[in-house]
């Protein structure tokens, strides 16, 4: 199997990968992801597919709690960071890590997992987003939520603006896709857009929501420095998770999430 260039990329910087997500603005993310996760994981001790889950951190967050686990990622070097971790944390028989593209997890069996996450934009940089989201709904068992976060489409375009990209904005105008900015291609979503995709596969759509929504809207280095007040940080929190799902905002999050339910 050959790597895409996400792929390539991701496996170029995976030593240095968990370290770059790190400051309070990612810490922040990473208790947003955690709430929705919780809301939807299985409560008795079931098999969870983390599609796409990179280093391992959800994939070992899972293992910790009793679930059995497949880790799926399609960069070799992220998928050698995580077996590390997995080793470290004495998690081998709780956690089977295999390379895997998304769009054709042909050695995992239809109907076979309790619970599916793709978190973290896996389905953003496969540029076959039917084809992935197809998949997961494959493997799901029957009532089976499956869970994804990519790109948010207004988010990016956003990004675009500030840095005076007008000829990337028409083209992802066009097709949703840019190369921006670590120079693999990637596609941005709109709610609608996810919601008809999952509908399309057979998923019931229970929840979209927003990761990041209002602070998507101020000065990092100043949001930054705001969330080092743990009293400041539980306030964001709940903030975020309160307007998470507010239809009017819900696409312009640094990422947008949705969670289905296999019919």
């Amino acid at each position: 199997m050959k790597e895409t260039k996400s792929a390539a990329y991701h496996t170029k910087i995976a030593k240095e990968y968990d370290a770059s997500y790190t400051d309070n603005i990612w810490k922040l993310y990473a208790a947003l992801e955690d709430a929705k996760i919780i809301k939807y994981l299985p409560k008795k001790k079931g098999r969870i597919l983390d599609a796409g889950g990179g280093t391992g951190k959800f994939a070992i967050q899972f293992a910790k709690k009793g679930h059995d686990v497949v880790l799926t990622d399609i960069s070799s070097g992220m998928l050698g960071v995580a077996e590390k971790n997995i080793k470290k944390l004495r998690l081998g028989n709780k956690v089977k890590a295999l390379w895997q593209d998304i769009t054709n997890m042909k050695s995992l069996q239809s109907n076979s997992f309790d619970f599916v996450v793709s978190l973290g934009d896996p389905v953003s940089y496969c540029m076959k987003e039917n084809k992935a989201i197809k998949e997961l709904a494959r493997v799901a068992k029957k009532g089976a939520y499956v869970m994804i976060t990519v790109d948010s489409y207004f988010s990016m375009l956003g990004r675009l603006i500030s840095q005076q990209r007008f000829s990337m904005i028409s083209k992802m105008e066009r097709t949703g896709n840019t190369v921006y900015p670590f120079n693999y291609p990637e596609h941005n979503f709109k709610p609608d857009e996810l919601r008809k995709l999952f509908e399309k596969n057979g998923l019931k759509v229970i929840e979209i929501f927003s990761i990041g929504n209002l602070i998507n809207r101020a000065d990092r280095k100043k949001m930054n420095k705001i969330l080092s007040n743990k009293k400041n940080f539980k306030k964001m929190v709940d903030l975020e998770l309160k307007y998470s799902t507010e239809p009017s905002i819900v696409g312009f999050g640094g990422h947008i999430g949705i969670v289905g339910r296999k019919k």
